[in-house]
C-alpha cells in the first residue's frame, strides 16, 4: 500500500498540504505522527490542511495548535477559527466574539460565528452589522443562526454603478461579498428583540432551528454554496472521516454522498468535540460575564 508520509515530508508545500488532506480519505495511508508534526508547519497552508484532518482524525494536540493560531492573528486565521466555530463551545464564541475587536481579522471571525449556532453569537453580529465593512458578512453569519432573510425591510438595496456616476461617489465594494445583502441594523435589531427570547442559549441552531444531524444534511443539501465546504467538514470531522461530501464536485455527485450520509445518519455525533478540544487550556483563561476566570471544566 503506498503512503501518503513522502508527500508530506515533501519540501513543497503545495505537496504537503495535497498529502495532508488526503490523509482524510486514506486514513491508512497516513499516520497520526506526521499530522500532529504538520500542526506546527510555518506554511500556512500546511498547517492549514493538517488542523483540517487533525480534527477529522482526532489526532492529540489539534486543538491546542488551533487555539495558538487563533490568538496569533496571522495567516491561517480564518481555519482555525472556524474549527472553533463548528464545535459550538461557548469558550470557542468567546473567543471569536473578542477576535471581533482586531481589524485584521474581523471579517473571517464574522464568517466564523454563524457556524457556532449561538444566541450570543448572533448578539455580536448583529452589533457587527454597524460597521459598513462588516455589515453584509456579518448579516449572512446572523441569518445562519437565526434563520432571518436579510430581504425586503431587513435589506438596504445596493448602489449600482452607471456611467454617469460623480468620479467621487463611492462606489459598491467588490469582492467575494459583493452580491451580499446589505442589512437593516435597525429593523433586524427589532425583530432580533422579539424573537431572541425563542433562542435557547444553551441550545445551538441552525438557520433557525435547533442544531441536529437531519439539520445539517438539510443545509448541506439546500444552504448557500458559501457556506457548503465548512459544512462538509463539520459533517466529516462528526463521523470521524465516514461522510466526506466533495463540495464542489458535480451535483450527482454530491448528491450519491448525501444519500449515504443520510443514510448513516446515526454516526454523526452531536455536541462539541470533547476528544479534541483542549477545554482546560481555553476555558481557564476565558473570563465569565462578572469579570472572574472559570476554572477548567467548571460552569459557564
Amino acid at each position: 500500500t503506498l503512503s501518503l508520509e513522502p508527500l508530506v515530508a515533501s519540501e513543497d508545500p503545495a505537496r504537503q498540504a495535497a498529502g495532508l488532506r488526503l490523509g482524510r480519505v486514506y486514513p491508512e495511508k497516513l499516520n497520526a505522527d506526521a499530522i500532529a508534526s504538520a500542526l506546527t508547519s510555518d506554511d500556512a497552508e500546511v498547517r492549514s490542511a493538517a488542523l483540517e484532518t487533525a480534527f477529522v482524525r482526532r489526532v492529540r494536540g489539534a486543538g491546542l495548535a488551533c487555539e495558538k493560531v487563533l490568538a496569533a492573528r496571522g495567516t491561517g486565521f480564518g481555519t482555525a477559527a472556524l474549527l472553533l466555530a463548528l464545535s459550538g463551545e461557548e469558550q470557542c464564541v468567546a473567543m471569536l466574539v473578542s477576535a471581533l475587536r482586531h481589524e485584521d481579522v474581523r471579517g473571517p471571525a464574522a464568517f466564523a460565528l454563524g457556524f457556532t449556532g449561538r444566541a450570543a453569537a448572533a448578539d455580536a453580529l448583529l452589533a457587527a452589522m454597524l460597521d459598513a465593512k462588516l455589515a453584509t458578512v456579518a448579516a449572512e453569519a446572523f441569518s445562519a443562526i437565526t434563520g432571518l432573510s436579510i430581504e425586503k425591510d431587513f435589506a438596504i438595496p445596493r448602489k449600482r454603478w452607471t456611467p454617469d456616476q460623480d468620479d467621487d461617489e463611492e462606489d459598491e465594494p467588490y469582492g467575494p461579498e459583493a452580491d451580499l445583502p446589505k442589512p437593516n441594523p435597525d429593523a433586524i435589531a427589532r425583530w432580533w428583540k422579539e424573537a431572541r427570547p425563542k433562542f435557547d442559549v444553551a441550545q445551538r441552531y441552525l438557520r433557525g432551528a435547533p442544531w441536529s444531524p437531519d439539520a445539517l444534511l438539510r443545509e448541506l443539501a439546500d444552504g448557500p454554496a458559501r457556506r457548503r465546504e465548512a459544512l462538509a467538514l463539520d459533517l466529516a470531522i462528526r463521523t470521524r472521516g465516514q461522510h466526506q461530501i466533495a463540495w464542489d464536485a458535480f451535483a450527482a455527485r454530491q448528491a450519491e454522498e448525501l444519500s449515504a450520509a443520510r443514510a448513516g445518519a446515526g454516526s454523526i455525533a452531536g455536541g462539541s468535540y470533547p476528544d479534541v478540544l483542549p477545554a482546560s487550556s481555553m476555558a481557564a483563561r476565558l473570563p465569565n460575564a462578572a469579570g472572574r476566570t472559570r476554572r477548567a471544566g467548571g460552569p459557564a
